[in-house]
């Protein structure tokens, strides 16, 4: 009851004269001086009745109350106060309440329900009542059973009414039906005379007769409803007969059907069945007078009307017509029996509206009606049918002349006529519709039309082709059609074939096409429609040319990937790039409409090209490896891209022998000129090596040392058979190899030239070199569009230029994922991109372990990390996204400063005291890895975490090398032997210093001490120990943070990964190209940065 009467106090606050007031009711009520005398309900309202006493005085207060609702425990909830008065008489504002009135409310509400007196409502009385009775008579015997109520037909003039009698052996008139029905819907007694009582319900009559009482009550119901509305009559109104009124003449009928029943006409009585079918109607139309005609029934017949039927009323039967027979002639009734002459059964037809009837009425009636002419014949009134004559011409444009005309009397469509004319609207309608279908202006020529016909003109060329071809046919079930001369031979043709050739040329290709069914300037017209989409093309001779929709999107392809408009070549062969021809021929050869003839030379380099064995590419025998099989293939698939004058990237997976295949391309080279190898500075000796390795041979030289150095080694270049330099030095260097032409030029880890824009991309293309071939692990790390700096190095324009790839793949791609600009960049990309993975071609390669190792942060670490997290979220929500692109390497040095707290805060804060739980769990997996005689490969992206790792190591005497982007050179490689050979556990790596070009085997476990956004990076690391030469199971372990923006990391590269997998089977994903939206979203990771927000 407390939550009630807290929401009482509430409502009473609301009702009081003022806040005073309330709480002295209040106070008078908790004293005790109030006393509630009754408490009556009724309909929802409760009357109070009670005494309060208020210093020496008693008052005495009435207030009543509604309830608008009850509260959730069933106690009274909302209410209003309707009514109050009190004997003190101090306030009087209406709604308003006393302090009083307020404690005898109280009062009630503590109280009322213990002392108050519930009375039953009436219609509650009334309702058990009725069913009481309903109980008794449904089980008592009763002398009088199975009554039955009778109708009788009362007929009157045009109208048909019903009367009813009730009785067993003899009926008895059912004088007032309104108190018949208001006895039987209280169950009341009713009396005919003295012989006959009983109780009025359903109980005391057989079945038809309850059903029909109920009818008869709704009817009732419906007069006395209409007259309360009208308010013209009374409710005591004695009703002794009902009308069979469309609203009711269903129901009546349909339980009247199969009896024998009274009809009394005139006073007359006769007996009539009621029958469930179609009458045989007679009707006749003969001559009256000179100008017209009497349409009359020799029968007599009376009309009744439901919603569904009609009834018609003979001599001895009465006919319940189908719902098609009441349909069809209910109007034709209605008029003939009750709207002209009523009760006659005639109308009379004037000469000049015998075509109307005849067209119009006729057709509806004489399926079901005996019509029986006399003294006429309906052929002189037949009205005259549409004729409808069609002239077309075919010159530039299409005319159509259109004359429609009833006999002498010509008519346009959709334009009202005289009454007196009778149209063929069905057909009218019909030439309309097809009409609009074709002439989708459905413009008139108002200038040149002629007042007897219609014109019509047709401009566009594929509107003319389809009006032609589907809309002419049909024109001739609509009238006669004149085809001039410029149609005279009309007929349709499919477009002809399209013959192509193509062929090499001096290292290009020639493309020409022609066709034996037209001359080049109709074959050049034709491309011009099939360019232009149209679906039909005119030729001079009259034929109509149908042009496929599908052949016309496969040439728009093609014309769009080889960049040329097909009418060019027909009157010679254009030239294109030599690496187009791959997909040329794919493309032709699947172009239905194209009767492809390539040259020998084509078809022998396609089938080439596509085999999986190239053994016409022998390895050579001097290199001093034995070469794997993919390997081999490697090699070959190389060497035959250079037989064909073709560039391409070789990019198999890290480990795979990317290097190796690579020389045994240049040695199987060696002699036909000097090559150029462009690579990271850190692998510049590491490429030598391996040269010397392999390829004893080859004449090698590393062009080092300081600028007069180096230019004497580039001039000399003649005299080497391979140069290695870096990407820094080539760019300093670039004047000095002007003169100079390579055989090859190579870029090993192609994604320094990812960026287009940059001086490593520009520097590399123009170095002079008969061929050109990238190594690349990643040809895409972040974006598309280092995909295409790739290709714009090795077949600049394969690609286009880099506005128009974005538009045609990058952009559709990243942000619509649009599948169909997917598979065509993977097909355009597959004959110069050779990508084999670990899992396909090595399967005695050791496994690979992954597992992430997830720690918590230190109580300081956190509070320092959700301080800087909440600092960067509120920054970025307070900017915009322009601010935020034009300051967007602060933001991303902000980003680094959290990845560094999640490492170790002391990264960031020189007075850090505390730890970090990363770091002791990165320490113990250490000390197991070394306890169990395995060696380690540590990475990480920042180089003051390796120092504090260095730290920890030497303070646990563990012995470990250290690699970062400072480490010389040569220092470098004389590092990676010494793991590889001596017992030294632990090896360190900065990740951008030595994630490549290492072969570090003697390591079985790798840990990534800190997630990088990009997840080549990190597998490129990995594989430096999975690689080939590795003989034990690598286990690679990720330590993250929980809770924290390295979780967002993680997730960034599962999500990136099923893009780059479709095209390349590469990982991609660049932080610096993120929204402000997309880092907020990667901020809004794990439960810490809950708490941060």
């Amino acid at each position: 009851m407390g939550r009630s009467m807290e929401k009482t106090y509430e409502m009473l606050q609301q009702y009081a004269v003022n806040s005073l007031e309330y709480q002295k009711g209040r106070a008078l009520h908790q004293r005790g001086q109030a006393a509630l005398s009754s408490a009556e309900e009724a309909h929802g309202r409760t009357q109070i009745q009670a005494t309060v006493r208020d210093l020496s005085r008693r008052y005495d207060v009435e207030v009543t109350i509604q309830s608008t609702g009850l509260a959730a425990d069933g106690n009274w909830g909302d209410f209003d106060i309707e009514e109050s008065s009190c004997s003190c008489g101090e306030y009087h504002t209406p709604g308003k309440l006393c302090r009083h009135e307020i404690a005898a409310v109280l009062q009630y509400f503590c109280e009322g329900e213990l002392v108050s007196s519930v009375h039953t409502s009436a219609a509650c009385i009334s309702m058990i009542q009725a069913y009481e009775k309903r109980y008794t008579l449904q089980y008592q015997k009763s002398n009088i059973s199975d009554v039955k109520v009778v109708p009788k037909f009362v007929t009157e003039g045009k109208k048909i009414g019903l009367e009813f009698f009730a009785g067993t052996r003899h009926l008895y008139p059912i004088r007032d039906l309104t108190a018949f029905k208001q006895s039987y819907q209280k169950g009341e007694d009713i009396s005919f005379g003295k012989q006959l009582s009983y109780p009025n319900c359903e109980y005391s009559y057989d079945s038809d007769s309850a059903a029909l009482i109920q009818v008869i009550c709704l009817q009732i119901d419906s007069y006395l409803n209409h007259w309360s509305q009208q308010e013209k009559y009374t409710f005591d109104r004695k009703i002794s007969n009902v009308e069979l009124e469309e609203g009711f003449a269903d129901l009546y009928m349909k339980a009247f059907c199969g009896r024998e029943l009274e009809l009394i006409e005139d006073g007359k009585s006769r007996m009539v069945h009621v029958v469930k079918e179609n009458p045989q109607v007679k009707l006749i139309l003969e001559k009256k007078g000179k100008d017209g005609a009497r349409l009359w029934l020799p029968d007599k017949w009376k009309l009744a009307e439901g919603n569904r039927h009609i009834y018609l009323f003979g001599e001895d039967t009465v006919y319940i017509c189908d719902e098609y027979y009441s349909r069809a002639l209910r109007i034709f009734y209605r008029n003939l029996l009750q709207v002209a002459y009523p009760g006659s059964g005639y109308m009379d037809i004037n000469n000049s509206d015998f075509p109307s009837f005849i067209h119009y009425v006729l057709p509806e009636i004489q399926e079901n009606i005996n019509l029986e002419c006399r003294d006429l014949s309906l052929e002189e009134f037949v009205p005259p049918m549409l004729q409808v004559k069609f002239t077309i011409n075919l010159w530039d444009i299409l005319e159509l002349k259109m004359e429609t005309r009833y006999g002498k009397r010509i008519v346009h469509l959709g334009e009202k006529s005289d009454t007196n004319l009778v149209r063929d609207v069905e057909k009218e309608q019909a030439l309309k519709d097809l009409l609009e279908r074709y002439l989708p202006s459905m413009e008139k020529d108002e200038e040149n039309g002629q007042e007897d016909c219609e014109r019509y003109i047709i401009e566009n060329g594929d509107d003319i082709g389809r009006f032609l071809e589907f809309c002419l046919p049909q024109l001739y079930s609509f009238g006669s059609v004149v085809l001039e001369d410029g149609l005279a031979d009309l007929h349709f043709d499919e477009a002809p074939q399209i013959k192509a050739g193509m062929r090499f040329m001096d290292h290009f290709l020639e493309l020409g096409f022609e066709s034996d069914g037209l001359s080049e300037k109709q074959l050049k017209d034709v491309l011009r429609a099939y360019h232009e989409k149209q679906h039909y093309h005119r030729l001079e001779d009259g034929r109509i040319l149908k042009l496929s929709d599908e052949f016309a999107d496969k040439l728009a392809e093609f014309e769009d990937v080889m960049d040329i408009d097909a009418r060019e070549a027909v009157d010679r062969p254009v030239s294109l790039p030599g690496y187009r021809f791959l997909f040329a021929d794919e493309m032709l050869a699947s172009m239905q409409g194209i009767d492809y003839q390539p040259g020998k030379e084509i078809r022998d380099m396609a089938e080439r090209m596509k085999r999986t064995e190239l053994e016409m590419y022998p390895v050579p025998e001097t290199i001093g490896a034995t070469l794997r099989e993919y390997q081999i293939y490697g090699y070959r698939w190389l060497k035959m891209l250079q037989d064909y004058h073709f560039n391409g990237i070789l990019a198999d997976d890290m480990g795979l022998g990317k290097t190796l295949q690579t020389i045994t391309l240049l040695v199987s080279d060696q002699g036909k000129g000097s090559s150029i190898i462009v690579c990271p500075a850190s692998l510049i000796y590491n490429w030598q090596h391996e040269l010397e390795l392999f390829a004893s041979n080859l004449r090698i030289q590393v062009v080092a040392g300081n600028a007069k150095e180096r230019k004497e080694l580039i001039e000399q270049y003649t005299s080497y058979d391979v140069l290695i330099t870096s990407y820094d030095l080539l760019r300093r260097d670039l004047e000095i190899y002007e003169g100079c032409k390579f055989f090859y030029q190579i870029l090993d880890e192609a994604q320094y030239i990812k960026n287009h824009m940059t001086m490593n991309a520009k520097a590399v293309k123009q170095i002079n070199a008969a061929y050109r071939l990238a190594l690349t692990g990643t040809p895409i790390e972040n974006s598309l569009s280092e995909l295409w700096s790739i290709f714009d190095y090795l077949m600049p324009g394969y690609l286009y230029s880099y506005t128009r790839f974005r538009k045609q793949f990058e952009m559709p791609i990243m942000k619509n994922e649009d599948a169909a600009a997917r598979n065509r960049l993977r097909k355009m990309t597959a004959p110069f991109l050779l990508r084999r993975s670990k899992s396909q071609v090595l399967s005695d390669l050791p496994e690979k372990d992954e597992k992430t190792i997830y720690s918590g942060m230190e109580d300081e670490q956190r509070k320092l990390y959700l301080a800087a997290h909440k600092q960067l979220v509120d920054q970025l929500q307070g900017i915009d996204s322009a601010y935020y692109e034009k300051n967007k390497i602060f933001i991303l040095s902000q980003l680094t400063k959290l990845r560094q707290i999640c490492c170790h805060p002391a990264l960031c804060y020189d007075d850090y005291q505390g730890s970090s739980a990363k770091l002791e769990a990165c320490m113990e997996l250490v000390q197991r890895a070394v306890k169990g005689k395995h060696k380690v490969l540590l990475f990480s992206q920042f180089t003051s975490m390796l120092d504090l790792i260095r730290e920890r190591l030497a303070e646990q005497n563990t012995k470990y090398y250290c690699l970062t982007g400072n480490t010389d050179k040569q220092e470098r490689q004389r590092l990676v032997d010494e793991f590889q050979n001596d017992d030294t556990p632990v090896f360190l790596i900065s990740l951008k210093a030595g994630g490549t070009g290492l072969n570090l085997t003697a390591a079985d476990i790798v840990i990534h001490y800190d997630p990088w956004w990009n997840v080549a990076a990190q597998n490129q690391a990995t594989d430096r120990a999975h690689r080939i030469g590795q003989k034990n199971t690598v286990t690679v372990y990720r330590l993250i943070a929980k809770d924290s923006l390295e979780e967002g990391i993680i997730k960034l590269q599962e999500s990136k990964k099923a893009l780059s997998d479709d095209i390349l089977s590469m990982d991609f994903g660049a932080i610096a190209s993120m929204s402000k939206d997309e880092l907020l979203a990667l901020l809004s990771t794990g439960e810490v940065a809950n708490q941060a927000k």
